[in-house]
């Protein structure tokens, strides 16, 4: 039994622009994050303690950023599938 295959390129497309979206809405909130965290160690807070906070914090950020590349990986593997998928249509149909 022979399956149909489906695929909406228009939602895909949609899905990706949110995806990328919620990673640069985040990225921007993460900038913002890390320039309180820089001012509140460097201004407000003298103790070993800030030091050792704000390490920690940087590993935090180091690994979120990581993730949410893996997110854009996705998404630019997303968008290549649907040129070709695009394409694929195109040929069928001429």
């Amino acid at each position: 039994m022979a399956g149909t295959l489906r695929f909406n390129p228009f939602y895909m497309t949609h899905s990706n622009e949110l995806q990328k979206g919620f990673v640069d809405e985040f990225n921007a909130k993460l900038d913002t994050l890390k320039r309180n965290v820089q001012n509140l160690t460097d201004v407000s807070w003298n103790a070993p303690a800030a030091q050792e906070f704000k390490a920690e914090f940087d590993e935090w950020a180091s690994k979120e950023l990581a993730w949410f590349d893996e997110i854009l990986d996705i998404v630019r593997r997303t968008s290549l599938e649907i040129e070709e998928w695009l394409e694929t249509a195109e040929t069928l149909a001429s």
